[in-house]
Order: C-alpha cells, then sequence, then structure tokens
C-alpha cells in the first residue's frame, strides 16, 4: 500500500528496515526505551530526518526513566522529546515543532492556533460560515435529492442538516475537529471525515458507494483552486456539483474565450463540465464576513465530454505553456516546454494564428493543438 501513510510504532528495526522506512516517507515512532541506559539505537534516532519523527508513549507500558517500570502516560512524553534533542545535538524546541507538524500530516488534525477558542473561526483554515438561512435552502434546492451527497467543508453543518434530509447517505468532508460534535448533533447520519477535500480519494469513495455523487461545499477560499482541480481528477465520480466559491474566482471559471478573465480553469473545466454562475452572495451572509462577494456556481458533467480519449496530462501541459506568458504570443509562450518539436507548425495543424495570445484560443482548438503535440511528441520517442 505505497500510498497509506503510516507510523512505524515503538521501531526498532536495523539499518535496512530504516532506509525502507524512510525511502516511503513515513514515521518512526519513538517512545520511552530512547531514555534508557542501555538502549543501544542511537544511530537510527540520530539518521532518522526530523520530518520523520513521533513521540510516543505505549501506555500503559514502556515509561521512560526515570519512570521506567511505573504506568506510563503522555505527560512523560517531555523527557522522549529532550533525549532526541540530545542526541541529534539541537535544541528541544525545534524536536517539539517537528513532532507537532508530523502528527498534524499523519493524522490530517489542524494544528491548533485556535485552541484557546476552539469554536471560533479559523483563519489559517480560510473558515467563513454560511449563515444566511435562506442562502442555505436554495443551495441545497440546487443539489436536489438522491442516493448520495459529499459535502466538503461542512463546518458547523449550515448546509448539512438540508443535505442529509435530501440524499439517502451523506459524506462531510471537515478538517476542523472542533466542528465534528455539532455537525454529528445536527446530522447524526452524516459519515464526518476529519480531511481536507484534496486529500480525499473521490472516486475510490463514489466506488465504494456504488455510484457517482453530488458534491456540495461552501469552499474555503484558500483551498478552492486545489480543491476543484482535484475534483477535475476525479470527474468520474462527479453527478453534479454545487459550489460556493470567491465571485472572481466565478467569473475565470465561467469565462468565455476573448475575455480578460480567461485562463486556464476556463478552458480546462469547460471540456468536461456545463459551468454556470447560479447566484451572487454578499458579505453579510457569513460569519465572520469576507472582504469579497461569493458566488454559487454549478458544475454538470457534459453528457459526452469532447476531450474524452484525450490524455487529460497533455492537454493540460498544452492549456499550461499557452497560458505562462500571458503578454506574449500562443506561439512565444509554448517555445520554452515543446521546443523539442515544431511547435509552430503544430499550432497551425490545429487552426491556431501562431501569433495571437492565448486568451484568443477556444478550449476545442487547445483540445485540438494537444492532440497534434501528443502525436508529435510520440513520433519524436
Amino acid at each position: 500500500f505505497p500510498d497509506v501513510r503510516c507510523d512505524f510504532h515503538a521501531f526498532s528495526g536495523d539499518d535496512g528496515d530504516l532506509d525502507w522506512v524512510l525511502g516511503r516517507g513515513d514515521f518512526v515512532g519513538v517512545g520511552g526505551p530512547v531514555t534508557f541506559k542501555n538502549f543501544k539505537r542511537q544511530r537510527s534516532i540520530e539518521k532518522t530526518p526530523l520530518r520523520n519523527l513521533l513521540t510516543e508513549t505505549d501506555c500503559p507500558f514502556l515509561a521512560p526513566h526515570p519512570h521506567r517500570g511505573k504506568r506510563n502516560e503522555p505527560a512523560n512524553i517531555p523527557a522522549i522529546a529532550e533525549k532526541i534533542a540530545e542526541l541529534k545535538g539541537i535544541p528541544l524546541g525545534e524536536i517539539e515543532e517537528a513532532v507537532e507538524a508530523n502528527a498534524h500530516r499523519l493524522f490530517d488534525i489542524p494544528l491548533p492556533k485556535g485552541a484557546a477558542r476552539p469554536l471560533s473561526p479559523k483563519g489559517f483554515l480560510s473558515q467563513n460560515f454560511l449563515i444566511d438561512k435562506n442562502i442555505v435552502a436554495k443551495i441545497a434546492g440546487l443539489a436536489g435529492r438522491g442516493k448520495l451527497c459529499i459535502e466538503i467543508g461542512a463546518g458547523n453543518g449550515e448546509l448539512s442538516e438540508d443535505l442529509a434530509r435530501n440524499f439517502d447517505r451523506l459524506w462531510a468532508l471537515e478538517p476542523d475537529w472542533d466542528r465534528h460534535s455539532r455537525l454529528r448533533d445536527i446530522a447524526p447520519k452524516a459519515i464526518v471525515l476529519p480531511k481536507k477535500a484534496q486529500l480525499v480519494d473521490l472516486s475510490s469513495l463514489c466506488r465504494y458507494e456504488k455510484r457517482r455523487g453530488v458534491l456540495v461545499g461552501n469552499l474555503p477560499y484558500g483551498d478552492t483552486s486545489p480543491i476543484l482541480f482535484h475534483i477535475l481528477d476525479n470527474r468520474d465520480c462527479v453527478e453534479l456539483g454545487i459550489f460556493m466559491v470567491q465571485k472572481e474566482f466565478a467569473n475565470r471559471l465561467c469565462a468565455g474565450s476573448g475575455s480578460r478573465e480567461y485562463g486556464i480553469p476556463s478552458v480546462l473545466f469547460s471540456l468536461f463540465f456545463d459551468l454556470k454562475k447560479e447566484f451572487d452572495v454578499p458579505p453579510s451572509c457569513f460569519r465572520p464576513s469576507p472582504k469579497v462577494d461569493s458566488t454559487v456556481i454549478s458544475l454538470r458533467p457534459l453528457i459526452d465530454p469532447p476531450a474524452d480519449g484525450t490524455d487529460f496530462r497533455a492537454i493540460e501541459r498544452v492549456v499550461k505553456a499557452a497560458f505562462s506568458h500571458r503578454r506574449k504570443t500562443i506561439l512565444n509562450s509554448m517555445k520554452g516546454l515543446f521546443g523539442h518539436i515544431d511547435i509552430e507548425a503544430a499550432i497551425r495543424a490545429a487552426n491556431i494564428d501562431p501569433s495571437t495570445r492565448a486568451e484568443r484560443v477556444s478550449p476545442k482548438s487547445y483540445l485540438e493543438l494537444a492532440r497534434i503535440v501528443e502525436a508529435e511528441e510520440g513520433a519524436v520517442r
């Protein structure tokens, strides 16, 4: 299982085992024995990078010195961290920061920046909670009813209650553990998953449910682009998408060729989805109020996507290269990445004027160009 992140608890392997663990990018669990006088694996601790270290108890066992033989507990962790710092010859603070960050990566637990007021909106998670019930009802209405709904950024359950009522199964993706208790109270039948949406294998989730899902969410502004491009990568699982995004992003996503907002998202998403701006939402509908307007958009999969049968990564490379230098012509922008083929001939073969700029080229022309470039590169290989 190469994609599964692991903690090798109470690690006691040899150098070969350690190399294998580190090669996977996994974590080495270090407990009380590191403080014992007869501990013989100091070299493993010295060799393990900070980003791969975790401190641990084995409660009630393996208490560190001077508590050896007594009941272990988390309060003894500092003794373990101090010994690791001693073996590595670095300040204790660096160990503390590293293991906290590593626990965050392993378990997808947000760092406790809001621990003093856990239910307050967390800026580092771009939390702006929807408080207008009329807007909630409109979004739920657009999502409709069905078998499976995946809610992205469930927050305090503002949308979850309606979605749980309208769908047979609701998966609520919410990385903020402080929200989970309220979520379960509001939508008891929801399956709450404590992960960011862009870290969830949406296609596998839908295969597990044996159906495509309706994806709904008030997307955090800071993660909007990663989330939507992740959905694009997992487009085979999407029955319908209803999302709240920043108005500026909605304009770019739904822009047509020739407009100032037209860009990479406009091209790539339009090859697979029918995009529509449903309605705008003012800042007053959120707590805290953002400094920008929002827009609810819908993504409906095309029945017969023109890009089916073409390598998506080939399309993506072509489009990103074309928009890499907006002030340059499409030919000059693409020369850097595609200098190994006759890119001008490829552009002309796609019925595109090499002297035009990227924002003037339609999605279907980009698709044709990607197919030609893919064939040309295959011939070169």
